[in-house]
């Protein structure tokens, strides 16, 4: 399955369920991937980052928030996420 996310949408915009674990996520925009999916893409997945630093820096994408939420920045965590920066 392949999904294409291009909103800046303030909600998630589909449950963590509705995904399988074979998905390819294409995410561009705001915070429309919820922090349950996030975590189950770090943990089992491979996340590749346009602009690590910048992305975190703007704290508006899913992945930057997601840190946020736990305390964290996404910058000081990519490496322990294994986190790929183009």
């Amino acid at each position: 399955m392949l999904v294409i996310t291009a909103s800046n949408a303030e909600a998630p915009l589909f449950d963590a369920s509705q995904i399988n674990s074979a998905s390819v996520i294409l995410h561009l925009g705001g915070n429309e991937i919820t922090g349950e999916r996030v975590r189950y893409i770090l943990e089992k997945g491979t996340v590749i980052c346009d602009d690590i630093a910048s992305v975190s820096h703007r704290g508006s994408q899913s992945l930057a928030i997601f840190f946020q939420q736990t305390g964290h920045s996404l910058k000081s965590m990519a490496e322990v996420y294994q986190i790929k920066n183009l």
